[in-house]
Order: structure tokens, then C-alpha cells, then sequence
């Protein structure tokens, strides 16, 4: 079940890896963004879903049309 996005306390990180999953920027890219390993983004990624009640990044993209953090 999708958790109510909007009341959720995302990080400035998350926020940022939010938007570029919604670019469709591979994990690798948004390493090169944040200067930190992929695994670290993969990590951050998990954490994203849990918070928002999915298991994967179409997941999270929907989540964030749905509450309004995309548009």
C-alpha cells in the first residue's frame, strides 16, 4: 500500500535522488551526482521505497506524481 508521501520527512538527499529517479537516471549517474558509490544510491534507494509503502523505483515515481513532489 502506498504510505501518504506527503506527510513523509524525506532528507535533502532522498529529495534529490526522488527527482532523479523520476529523470530516469541510472543508479551509476546518480552516484557521478552525489559523489558517493552506486551501492550508497541502492541503499538510499531501499530507504525511499520503505518510507513510501512500494518496492521499486516505478513505484516511488508514481508516489511522487501521486502527492504532488512531481509534476
Amino acid at each position: 500500500m502506498l504510505s501518504d508521501v506527503k506527510s513523509m520527512d524525506f532528507s535533502e538527499v532522498e529529495c534529490k535522488i526522488i527527482h532523479m529517479i523520476i529523470q530516469e537516471m541510472p543508479n551509476k549517474e546518480i552516484a557521478v551526482e552525489l559523489h558517493c558509490s552506486q551501492r550508497m544510491v541502492e541503499y538510499r534507494i531501499q530507504g525511499i521505497a520503505k518510507k513510501m509503502g512500494v518496492s521499486t523505483k516505478v513505484g516511488i515515481v508514481a508516489g511522487a506524481f501521486r502527492s504532488g513532489m512531481a509534476s
